[in-house]
């Protein structure tokens, strides 16, 4: 009896002790990464790398209202599920309820979480049933986690970092090479917003078009101002623009941006009514913007990168002033650039 409950006792190794099986080609999974916008693009190589190595499968995307428009027309995406307007440390009781359930009901066999400090999303993953649960971690005794995956090590690139998880379960290296940050508008803003150059603005590709934003430096994780390029400059670079190249130059932001935006029109040589054409601020969408971007002999200058995180990358000219910030970790990413 003894040499018996010694051999039982023996085979319950402490968690973590056993070898774990390596990871396996999804069928069925879930991204988690909820928020904000620019880590949000940079999961779309991850999708666009798993979706190209195993088109068979289905692939649904976890996401806050701040960055829901990033992915929503996106044809990879079956499903988008709802964590909430922001970051998930910020949602509510009943949202991560109603996040835990929709998890529960699709019956997931896997979860990519490309955070490396996606530790709530891990544990929503294990509460789920999820069997198989990717993530970056340098710690691989995660609980949480079924395949904690180190990040390549002198990768600050976050797009790069996150392709591990789909080289983990099993892409080809070509397809990881050939992955690219995707922006898919909605064919609803691409004729939204031709028809309000051409009907309001009444430009007619017969001179540059400059778009100025102005605003920036703030979502759910936080806010940083000071990044922010003066509203004057703004103003007198749209003047110099004008005069000097005969732009025609409009004003874009978001809703809480639009008195921001009013001040750069009104310091500049518009009329009363033209003031009124040109801030668009909280009047068009994500789609909208990638689709001036992407307009012949267009000029964007913006402080802040959610305009750059959907443009193509033959986008026209780009010219992007901040002040404190740490751009390498978050470049506009693409293999050619």
């Amino acid at each position: 009896m003894a040499d018996g409950g010694t051999r039982a006792r023996g085979w319950r190794l402490p968690f973590g002790l056993g070898a774990r099986p390596s990871p396996v080609p999804p069928r069925k999974a879930l991204i988690l990464q909820p928020c904000c916008l620019g880590r949000v693009m940079l999961t779309t190589p991850l999708l666009a790398a798993l979706g190209e190595a195993f088109p068979d499968a289905r692939f649904d995307w976890a996401v806050s209202d701040w960055a829901r428009q990033a992915v929503s027309s996106n044809p990879r995406v079956t499903r988008l599920l709802h964590t909430g307007a922001g970051n998930v440390a910020g949602a509510t009781r009943d949202e991560l309820r109603e996040l835990l359930d929709a998890m529960r009901a699709e019956a997931y066999d896997t979860c990519f979480i490309p955070s490396a400090a996606g530790d709530t999303l891990a544990h929503l993953a294990r509460e789920a049933g999820v069997a198989q649960r990717i993530g970056l971690s340098a710690d691989s005794r995660r609980r949480d986690l079924t395949h904690a995956i180190p990040p390549p090590p002198g990768e600050r690139g976050q797009a790069r970092a996150t392709l591990a998880l789909a080289a983990a379960v099993g892409a080809p290296a070509a397809v990881l090479a050939a992955a690219e940050m995707e922006f898919h508008p909605p064919d609803r803003d691409r004729t939204a917003v031709a028809r309000w150059l051409v009907e309001e603005l009444d430009w007619l590709a017969d001179r540059p078009l400059v778009v100025l934003h102005p605003g920036g430096g703030r979502n759910p994780t936080g806010a940083n101002l000071d990044k922010r390029w003066p509203a004057e400059r703004f103003a007198r670079l749209g003047n110099y623009l004008v005069r000097v190249h005969d732009a025609r130059v409009v004003v874009v932001g978001m809703a809480d941006e639009r008195s921001l935006a009013a001040q750069v029109a009104g310091m500049m040589s518009f009329t009363v009514a033209e003031r009124a054409t040109v801030n668009r601020a909280g009047q068009i969408g994500l789609g909208s913007w990638a689709r001036c971007a992407n307009w012949p002999d267009s000029t964007w200058a913006t402080t802040s990168a959610r305009p750059t995180w959907p443009r193509p990358p033959a986008a026209r000219r780009w010219l992007s002033m901040a002040r404190p910030t740490r751009p390498s970790p978050r470049p506009t990413w693409s293999t050619g650039g």
